[in-house]
């Protein structure tokens, strides 16, 4: 009885907690700072999360600190209705804008590898039905954009075209 009270009054003393620090073993790296940022940096690092606002892109990795920072990034509503049939299509795809807020837009057909195979600028954005001949191309998936005047994608598409 004695020793089992010796051991539970010994059992507060021998508790230790396990502290991991984080840290990265790399064969090539580097560490700057000023008064107002410290960036750390090494070569084949697993990235696991960005942050992006306007001009400023940061990458934080498994040897970074955690971090207090909070970016906002406002969320564009763009409200598009639109309709793209038949897909997958074996001639024509017709393109059936009925509400873009933009201008006017620019409707791309690109293929996989970023070849663009077709362009129609300055296309208004209401009422419009445009048709797309996908004859000349080979059976394949490609990739419908449409961008507003200011050259960004509004609404983008895979399209199937088969034999």
């Amino acid at each position: 009885m004695n020793k089992l009270i010796f051991l539970i009054a010994l059992f507060p003393f021998c508790l230790k907690a396990q502290s991991i620090d984080r840290q990265v073993i790399s064969s090539l790296g580097a560490s700057y700072s000023t008064s107002d940022i410290q960036l750390d940096q090494t070569v084949g690092e697993t990235v696991i999360t960005t942050e992006s606002s306007n001009n400023i892109i940061i990458t934080q990795g498994f040897h970074q600190p955690e971090s207090d920072l909070t970016i906002n990034v406002p969320e564009i509503d763009r409200t598009v209705e639109m309709k793209i049939y038949p897909n997958p299509t074996s001639s024509q795809v017709f393109v059936d804008i009925t509400k873009v807020e933009a201008e006017s837009i620019n409707i791309q057909l690109i293929d996989l590898s970023g070849k663009l195979l077709y362009l129609k600028e300055g296309v208004a954005p209401l009422a419009t039905k445009e048709s797309i001949d996908m004859t000349p191309f080979a059976t394949g998936t490609y990739i419908l954009l449409l961008r507003d005047e200011k050259g960004q994608t509004v609404e983008n598409f895979k399209i199937e075209l088969l034999r």
